[in-house]
């Protein structure tokens, strides 16, 4: 092992307690050989699992503790290096591969999120989320199915009153005597102060008033239900956590209000994608992967299970492509092995090439996208560099714990015994319930199906007539046994009922469901064999 004091460098600037956390200029702290760590190397190592609030009531000691081990860590790498085990052909293929996801997460980020929500986007929604505005408000309501012409009295009428206020009368004044907004016109329009985001106006409404100042009176801006007329009396700061730890939250919420635009950006790129590299269906290769799996349901029809399990692909039809590109194709063998590894109830039913073809367009795409993202150099990025020598430097060291501690430490049988005598409540196997469900689109449909339900209408009735679930709907709603941390709230809700017992309608992602407990296996405690 290397001694540290042969090639540490290390410069203590631990003055203050906050320092590691607070440096505005970004020092070093540590030299390891050639290789500095500054403050930002710190902090976003000591950053990576707890939020910078956390961080800061940790004692001092913590954060020289966590200097010491980013140090010892690489002088690990620094004697792994010179072992060259940065070399290790397992190391090396993993290496390739993490490269291949990263460089697909750049392309996704990069050519598709950011398009929707662009850096400077997402900061002019953290600075409008830093600040609060008092508004008083002018409203006038439109007919309900307003004619332009409707519209356009109104929006001069509003514009009258407007310019009364700049030619100095109240806005107060005038607010109690015109506006027809129930709620404030008695206090003089007086909203009080609003956050971004909010309810009570539209979004355009928001993003006009939080450009306007202190003090400005907006033009008419129009509502679903009316004219508004502004006035924004004040501004307060609002304390937000840094831009870092909200960012991704920003993203995630212009994501969730653009899905439109995310889809329609995302399929753009993939009809590029397929004409840059001139996408192509071998159709003589599916319709020979369709004849075989026909041959397999035909033998198994009438079996209790059917699941499709390609007994008649051989190894020679492993390598046949079912889809060709320039730089690759998708072959037989991959399709195989990724419709193994889907769940049972979540696997399309492969009846005709349409269907095929259908699921392989769920697959050969992101090959596509590493092929563009390798054409374009994201490779040599710097965020794909950087995160690339963090997972080489994970790897490294994963293999000299691994080499070192692991494999050199013996544990006898008598040990493992005791162990598990004394840990034995923390082994077995959960207990699991066989669920019938019926799922809908909404609330509404879930409350209609369990009124019915509860009346004692047959649950296979319901089940045919209104459950949307593809594929169970064949098998009468029979989701199977499934433990209580399975399917969101359907596994957590049956942990609570009875046999026999029918659920009220439970949230499951954008839909609802409602289902009977058939059976319930209880929990069963492992031997130590």
């Amino acid at each position: 092992m290397i001694k540290k004091h042969s090639v540490l460098h290390f410069l203590m600037f631990l003055l203050l307690g906050t320092m590691l956390l607070n440096c505005r200029n970004d020092r070093i702290v540590a030299r390891v050989g050639n290789k500095i760590i500054r403050t930002s190397d710190f902090k976003a190592s000591f950053l990576a699992d707890k939020s910078e609030k956390q961080a800061m009531s940790l004692p001092y000691a913590k954060r020289v503790d966590h200097l010491n081990k980013m140090i010892d860590s690489d002088l690990e790498l620094m004697e792994a290096h010179q072992e060259s085990l940065d070399q290790d052909s397992v190391i090396v293929r993993a290496l390739k591969e993490q490269e291949k996801r990263l460089v697909y997460q750049y392309v996704i980020d990069h050519d598709i999120l950011s398009k929707v929500a662009p850096e400077s986007r997402v900061r002019d929604i953290y600075s409008k989320m830093a600040k609060e505005v008092k508004v008083s408000q002018i409203f006038l309501p439109l007919p309900k199915n307003a004619s332009t012409q409707q519209k356009s009295t109104i929006r001069i009428q509003l514009d009258h009153i407007r310019n009364r206020i700049m030619r100095g009368e109240s806005f107060d004044v005038l607010a109690r005597k015109f506006s027809k907004d129930s709620l404030t016109a008695g206090k003089g329009g007086d909203l009080g102060f609003i956050k971004w985001g909010g309810k009570i106006f539209s979004p355009e409404i928001y993003n006009a008033v939080f450009k306007m100042k202190a003090g400005e009176i907006s033009h008419p801006l129009l509502a679903k239900d009316g004219y508004h007329l502004i006035k924004v009396d004040k501004t307060r700061k609002v304390h937000l956590p840094p831009y870092s730890d909200l960012r991704k939250r920003i993203r995630q919420s212009i994501f969730e209000k653009n899905r439109k635009q995310l889809y329609e950006t995302s399929q753009r790129l993939l009809q590029k994608f397929k004409k840059t590299y001139s996408v192509k269906y071998n159709d003589e290769n599916l319709d020979d992967l369709l004849s075989k799996v026909n041959k397999e349901k035909q033998e198994s029809k009438g079996k209790s299970v059917n699941i499709i399990k390609f007994k008649y692909v051989d190894s020679k039809d492993r390598d046949k492509p079912l889809v060709e590109y320039q730089g690759g194709k998708f072959t037989t063998g991959q399709f195989v092995d990724r419709f193994r590894k889907m769940n049972s109830f979540k696997s399309p039913s492969l009846n005709s090439k349409k269907q095929i073809k259908s699921y392989l367009e769920r697959l050969y795409p992101a090959d596509l996208v590493v092929l563009w993202g390798y054409d374009r150099g994201y490779q040599k990025s710097k965020k794909v560099r950087k995160e690339l020598a963090k997972k080489k430097d994970d790897l490294i060291l994963s293999k000299i714990i691994r080499e070192n501690v692991d494999e050199k430490i013996d544990i006898s049988e008598e040990q493992c015994r005791q162990f598990y005598q004394k840990n034995a409540n923390k082994y077995y196997n959960p207990a699991t319930f066989k669920i019938q469900e019926i799922l809908v689109k909404n609330k509404k449909d879930a409350d209609n199906v369990y009124a019915m339900a509860l009346k004692k209408q047959a649950f296979n009735s319901l089940v045919k007539k209104y459950s949307i679930r593809a594929s169970t709907k064949k098998k009468n709603g029979i989701l199977g046994y499934i433990n209580r941390n399975q399917y969101g709230g359907i596994g957590e809700t049956a942990a609570r009922m009875q046999v026999g017992e029918i659920s009220k309608p439970v949230k499951t992602g954008r839909n609802y469901s409602v289902f009977k407990v058939l059976d319930i296996r209880p929990r069963k405690e492992k031997t130590f064999n």
